[in-house]
């Protein structure tokens, strides 16, 4: 966890024991990632409803958003802590963490986003790839296409 995300998460913590709201942590490591972290958790087959925080930045938000198992189940706050967190820009989201997580889980506030997906072959003799993109990442999109012409070639 980068130094802005860490510093996030130490006041997000007080606020959420202040106010008494339950949660689990979860730190990624070198073998178990944001990716699988969300994946796990968002694999769920009883009837609850999760909501989780990501503190990082855009592209943090992406990984975790391509590991979400059952959107239908899924919640996802964002606290930025990004170097330049264009998707908390793009979409308002401002205040302080305590304003942040008032919004996160108060799940009758909830702001649905159109989502993008790319499926790509990184050259014709590799299985395909599948990536789910929040809104405005249209230059991931460009960069991505770029790379991987440039391997391909």
């Amino acid at each position: 966890m980068g130094g802005r995300a860490l510093k996030a998460w130490r006041e997000v913590q007080s606020i959420l024991r202040a106010r008494g709201i339950g949660h689990s942590v979860h730190f990624p490591t070198r073998t178990y990632v944001v990716h699988d972290i969300v994946r796990d958790l968002s694999d769920v087959s009883d009837d609850a409803e999760n909501v989780y925080i990501i503190i990082g930045g855009d592209g943090t938000l992406n990984v975790a958003v391509n590991g979400i198992m059952n959107f239908n189940k899924t919640y996802l706050g964002l606290i930025p802590a990004g170097s330049g967190n264009d998707f908390v820009h793009s979409n308002s989201i401002s205040g302080t963490y305590e304003d942040i997580i008032e919004r996160i889980t108060d799940v009758s506030r909830v702001l649905s986003l159109d989502m993008g997906v790319l499926t790509y072959n990184m050259c014709l003799m590799i299985k395909a790839e599948r990536r789910i993109l929040p809104q405005n990442n249209g230059i991931s999109i460009m960069l991505r296409v770029l790379v991987l012409m440039q391997m391909c070639v």
